[in-house]
């Protein structure tokens, strides 16, 4: 099997023992000692993805975790309202030195790197675009919303790894609004982030649907 492939199947596969509902019930687990401060050795790599949280208090909660296209689409039409925002904030200044280290990133995609790097690093690719531009907004608010949505997507993120001629549009898309914003025209780029979020939510859903039918 292809690596993409692989890592698919066996992510769905552990996620579905760890994660099984939208709305999770609270779990707690407890020592001699009181509650846990880390959750229990199998649960670690859920409390990495962001899948598991700290409660208030005692033990650990499951958190929702997007496993349907429609939920996926949710997801990004949340992000649809608030990316192309926060580029147009008052406060949004452009770190060139983050710029020029995104850019680099866009151009090894394009340079091969597309058909050559491991899934999770093509995967992180992009989200470190995207919550780069947030942090520039200068409003945490924007910030700390994107990192918890990209935290939910990413089990389904995984599965579209099958098709990855995607990261090929996506550094191009990534580099003409980098382009943009050193020019300083953010309004501009504020559109083709709109531009560029529904496009991905087409080309996902279309994945997702494909491999649906596969799986009937």
């Amino acid at each position: 099997l292809s690596q993409p492939i692989a890592m698919e199947r066996g992510l769905s596969c552990s996620a579905r023992a760890r994660v099984s509902t939208w709305s999770a019930a609270p779990i707690r687990w407890r020592s001699s000692a009181g509650a846990r401060r880390v959750p229990p050795r199998p649960w670690r790599g859920s409390a990495n993805e962001g899948w598991i949280e700290r409660k208030e208090g005692y033990g650990w909660r499951l958190i929702a975790v997007a496993k349907t296209p429609e939920a996926l689409n949710q997801i990004y039409r949340f992000r649809a309202i608030i990316e192309p925002a926060n580029i147009l904030e008052p406060g949004f200044k452009l770190d060139r030195t983050a710029a020029a280290t995104q850019r680099r990133i866009m151009e090894d995609l394009l340079a091969g790197g597309v058909e050559r790097w491991p899934a999770a690093r093509l995967l992180a690719s992009g989200i470190s675009f995207h919550e780069e531009v947030a942090r520039m907004s200068g409003n945490p608010f924007f910030l700390q919303a994107l990192i918890r949505v990209n935290r939910l997507r990413r089990l389904m993120d995984y599965r579209t790894l099958i098709d990855r001629e995607r990261f090929y549009m996506q550094a191009r898309d990534h580099l003409q609004m980098l382009d943009l914003l050193e020019r300083g025209e953010n309004l501009e780029c504020s559109y083709v982030m709109r531009q560029h979020l529904s496009d991905a939510m087409v080309r996902k859903f279309q994945i997702h649907e494909e491999i649906a039918k596969k799986r009937r």
